[in-house]
């Protein structure tokens, strides 16, 4: 699910959202490689992105996050997963004063 909430703040309008995905048993992902989160030729100014995991525990866990930049190269994210064992749900989180793309979002495991 993709949830679009506009607000507007001084001369900027920023656009908030998040995608997650379940999993059907908790398994231990071993990488997520994040492609692209990116505005294209535009600056994401004050924007955000960040990816979060569910261990079985059930409180979300950031493992990247990145402000005032967008992803326009690959990132490969294993270090911040090897300590959080298995996992049963990833999310995406997003701030942005234009239109995102994001994705493909692999996960390794």
């Amino acid at each position: 699910m993709v949830q679009w909430i506009e607000e507007t703040g001084g001369h900027d309008a920023y656009q908030e959202g998040w995608s997650r995905l379940y999993l059907d048993w908790p398994v231990r992902i071993r990488s997520i490689v994040l492609h692209k989160a990116s505005v294209e030729d535009k600056s994401i100014k004050e924007g955000w992105i960040r990816l979060e995991v569910q261990p079985v525990k059930g409180k979300w866990v950031s493992v990247f996050e990145r402000s005032g930049k967008d992803v326009r190269q690959s990132v490969a994210i294993s270090e911040a997963l090897r300590s959080v064992g298995p996992i049963k749900g990833v999310r995406i989180l997003f701030r942005s004063p234009d239109r995102i793309v994001i994705g493909p979002i692999d996960i390794n495991l």
